[in-house]
């Protein structure tokens, strides 16, 4: 084997290692975003984070990435995205997300 074959094999060993490491990065960071999302569907009572939550009465209902916007808490919203909340899910009143953070505050600054 002439020494371009071996560095070829070289370097497409290693690029399928680094290719499998950083699959499985992926993989883990994903599984720790759904441990934080599950968590906090858990502490807030939701069943999924495209479920609403009604309150004792009935009479409001707020879904999971509303909840965390009202909240404030930007990084339950972006992780509530990644796992599949839908962004123009309505409460009672009518409003998506978007009304809602303009009512808190408004969405924090990139």
């Amino acid at each position: 084997m002439s020494t371009d074959m071996v560095l070829t094999e070289m370097i497409r060993r290693r690029r399928l290692e680094s290719a499998k490491i950083a699959e499985e990065a992926k993989w883990k960071r994903q599984s720790q975003v759904e441990k934080q999302v599950a968590l906090f569907l858990k502490q807030h009572h939701f069943e999924d984070v495209n479920d609403p939550k009604s309150s004792c009465c009935g009479l409001r209902v707020t879904y999971p990435l509303q909840q965390a916007a009202r909240s404030k808490d930007w990084r339950m919203v972006l992780l509530l995205l990644r796992c599949g909340a839908d962004p123009e899910k309505r409460d009672l009143f009518g409003r998506t997300i978007s009304a809602g953070t303009d009512m808190h505050g408004g969405l924090p600054k990139a």
